[in-house]
């Protein structure tokens, strides 16, 4: 096969003599030593590696949406605009999402629509549980998942004053870490 390698370096050859001659005990040790230097070696190669510089993209509005209320009538991200604010992909059934509720609860500063892909009862549930006095659309037929094409929940996603998308992030601990960072540069704000 052209693909594989038939020439051995020295260092290859002199290893695999060593491995081959040494007592069972010795050749445990140094599979065990190559193992780990080879590790080592790839954990250095992978902090080490250099990727192209990402190409900046263009400022995308955010798709404007409208969906049910868990209070009745609709909620909309337009009633937003001209407002900076949050939106929050998540299920009450979702166990990441659940270690970010705590997190919302704090929120003061920052402007919140909560998106619930979960069933209405489990969202009704968590309202209550924590207390968000936010909007919250109900999404059961997960139309939100293609419009803001959401990987995984829980997602936020940061819109400025005039609707354009500064940012997403999925996953607990990334959206806690996100969710921070806009309540802290919100309160700074004059």
């Amino acid at each position: 096969m052209a693909s594989e390698r038939l020439l051995h370096t020295p260092t290859e050859l002199c290893f695999r003599k060593a491995i081959v001659t040494a007592p069972k005990n010795t050749r445990v040790a140094l599979l065990a030593a190559l193992v780990g230097i080879g590790l080592a070696a790839a954990a250095l190669s992978a902090r080490h590696t250099l990727s192209p510089a990402p190409q900046a993209a263009p400022r995308q509005l955010a798709p404007l949406f409208e969906l049910p209320g868990l209070e009745g009538g609709t909620v909309s991200n337009a009633d937003l605009a001209g407002r900076g604010y949050v939106l929050f992909f998540g299920s009450p059934e979702c166990k990441p999402c659940q270690n970010v509720f705590p997190v919302l609860r704090e929120l003061k500063n920052t402007q919140v629509l909560i998106v619930s892909v979960g069933p209405e009862e489990a969202t009704r549930r968590m309202q209550a549980e924590y207390g968000f006095t936010f909007p919250i659309a109900v999404d059961t037929l997960h139309l939100s998942r293609e419009t803001f094409r959401l990987a995984g929940l829980p997602t936020v996603v940061r819109v400025d004053r005039q609707g354009y998308i500064l940012g997403s992030v999925d996953s607990d601990m990334r959206v806690i870490r996100f969710l921070t960072e806009a309540e802290n540069s919100l309160a700074d704000a004059p």
